[in-house]
C-alpha cells in the first residue's frame, strides 16, 4: 500500500527563502512530500498581520497542507534574546490565526546563516575561502559577509542565488553545524509522526 503525500506549505518573508529551504529539505524529505510557497507576493514583517494570515488561509482552504514552515529571519544573533522574542511572538499570533498546524524556522541572523553552516559548498562553488569554523548563531550579517567575500570575484553572491546554492549545501553538515536548524529538523521530524 502507497503512503499519503505529506503536504507542507511554506510562508516566508521572502520567496527567495522559501524556494531555499524546499530544496534544501528535500534532500532528506523528498519522496512522500510535496512542498508549496503560499501567498507570494507577501513580503518580510506583512507576513505577520492578520490579513496576510487571511489570505494564507484561502490557499490552505484550497489545497489543505498538514503542516505550514514558517520561515523568518530574527535579524539578531543568538545574544539579542529580545529581538528574537519578538520575532517569535510574531510568529505565535500568527500561528493562532492559521487554520493549519504550523512550525517555526527563525534563521538566526538570517536565511545565510545556513550556508555559513556548510561553508566549504559555498567556497567552492564561488571559488573563495570564507572562515569556516564558527558558531553561525554569532555571526551577524551573515549575507553581507558573504558579498562582501565574493566582491572582487568573477561570480559575485547575490541572495537571489539561493534556491540554487541550496541545492548543493548538505542537509546533513548544515543540521550538523546549525543547532537552530537541527531543532528545527528535530521539531519537524516528531509532527509527521
Amino acid at each position: 500500500m502507497r503512503k499519503p503525500t505529506i503536504k507542507i506549505g511554506l510562508i516566508g518573508e521572502d520567496s527567495n527563502d522559501t524556494d531555499a529551504i524546499i530544496h534544501l529539505m528535500k534532500q532528506k524529505y523528498d519522496v512522500g512530500y510535496r512542498y508549496r510557497t503560499l501567498s507570494l507576493y507577501k513580503k518580510g514583517t506583512q507576513i505577520f498581520n492578520e490579513s496576510a494570515a487571511k489570505s494564507f488561509n484561502f490557499e490552505i482552504k484550497k489545497d489543505p497542507p498538514h503542516y505550514v514552515i514558517v520561515v523568518a529571519d530574527a535579524d539578531a544573533i543568538i545574544t539579542e534574546t529580545d529581538k528574537i522574542r519578538n520575532k517569535k511572538v510574531l510568529y505565535e499570533r500568527l500561528a493562532k490565526w492559521l487554520d493549519c498546524k504550523s512550525l517555526l524556522l527563525l534563521n538566526i541572523y538570517e536565511l545565510e546563516a545556513l550556508i555559513f553552516a556548510d561553508i566549504d559548498t559555498f567556497n567552492s562553488h564561488y571559488n573563495v575561502s570564507v572562515k569556516g569554523d564558527r558558531d553561525v548563531m554569532y555571526i551577524n550579517e551573515p549575507k553581507e559577509e558573504l558579498m562582501r567575500k565574493t566582491s572582487k570575484t568573477k561570480k559575485k553572491y547575490s541572495e537571489s542565488h539561493c534556491p540554487d546554492l541550496f541545492t548543493s549545501l548538505r542537509i546533513e553538515t548544515v543540521s550538523k553545524n546549525c543547532s537552530y536548524f537541527k531543532i528545527f529538523l528535530d521539531e519537524f521530524s516528531a509532527a509527521l509522526i
